[in-house]
């Protein structure tokens, strides 16, 4: 087992602890994953959340700074933060947090909805340095896990990353095999051409056009389930395009499980 799997063990853990109302086991399970790795944001962010829940707002702030620190341009992170600084009254630096967010990920609904809510509200007379104080607001809105805007997704991830891996795997079948028929051509110097060329790869054109579609529609669901960056999209489109799904493809998966 890596030392990236043990961590990310530790904070699948944790959120699960989170989940049913266990923050001090949260705590616990995160301060051995520090261990393992002392600037990990996401287990920072999730150190913050635990504090947050065990009334210690002063440690969760500075907590969650850390974190910020170590990734200014992560809208998940800015929203917890915002969040958390809302509960404990200071709505003027939550709102300014969550704007921040929002420059980060404009479409991300949960900071959407609490940016409008601070905004309606009268942020006059809470001072900066005024000392940590309990609000009468709402404490729910947490992102301790990613959220899924298709529950059915949530309830299969690891079925659905698989179809992606299965997808990327069709797809660098197609590019071998378009590799073999340009070797086996020898004069032809047009990639494309070659590939769209006899009827005995037929079948090997349809894979091409279903690993095309696949992906990308793939791509498509999975970054409206996670409010992922639609930028995604470029590559998953483009590469396809040329028979390198089995490369952008991959690079996407491993990138939303940082």
């Amino acid at each position: 087992m890596t030392l990236d799997t043990q961590i990310r063990e530790f904070q699948n853990y944790a959120r699960n602890s989170l989940q049913s109302g266990q923050p001090s086991q949260a705590l616990s399970l995160l301060t051995q994953a520090r261990e393992l790795d002392p600037e990990s944001a996401p287990t920072l962010m999730l150190q913050a959340i635990a504090m947050s829940r065990l009334n210690q707002p002063a440690m969760a702030s500075e907590t969650f700074a850390q974190a910020v620190a170590l990734a200014p341009f992560d809208a998940k992170i800015l929203y917890n933060y915002a969040v958390h600084l809302y509960s404990f009254g200071f709505r003027a630096e939550a709102l300014e947090t969550v704007r921040r967010g929002l420059e980060v990920n404009p479409e991300h609904p949960a900071s959407q909805e609490l940016a409008r809510r601070l905004e309606g509200e009268d942020t006059a007379g809470l001072r900066s340095n005024s000392p940590p104080r309990m609000a009468a607001v709402p404490r729910g809105g947490y992102e301790e896990v990613g959220v899924h805007t298709i529950p059915f997704l949530g309830r299969v991830s690891v079925l659905w990353s698989g179809i992606g891996w299965t997808l990327a795997a069709l797809s660098f079948v197609a590019f071998i095999f378009a590799i073999s028929q340009l070797l086996s051509a020898g004069s032809s110097s047009d990639f494309m051409e070659v590939f769209t060329a006899g009827a005995a790869y037929a079948w090997l054109q349809g894979l091409y056009v279903f690993s095309l579609v696949a992906t990308v529609l793939y791509g498509a669901v999975d970054l409206i389930d996670r409010r992922g960056t639609f930028a995604w999209l470029i590559p998953l489109v483009l590469m396809p395009l040329v028979l390198l799904g089995w490369l952008a493809l991959p690079l996407y998966l491993l990138s939303r499980a940082k």
